[in-house]
């Protein structure tokens, strides 16, 4: 979570794509510290609805290693 703050004050990330995966952040705890009472269901939407910010959010990573030869 930590690095996530990081990339959204610097301009990494916009305030949207933040709020959503600080969200995706705050259902992995859930699951990690609640795993006995997880709806299946609502993992498969997160899942599957989280997708598309995650993979902007590796775009964004990759384009930048690229950038800066990393």
């Amino acid at each position: 979570m930590k690095n996530l703050l990081h990339t959204k004050k610097h301009n990494i990330i916009d305030e949207e794509l933040s709020e959503e995966l600080k969200k995706l952040a705050g259902f992995r705890n859930v699951l990690v510290h609640i795993y006995y009472d997880i709806d299946l269901n609502r993992v498969y939407e997160v899942l599957i609805s989280g997708r598309k910010n995650i993979e902007k959010f590796l775009k964004i990573i990759l384009d930048l290693m690229e950038k800066y030869k990393l």
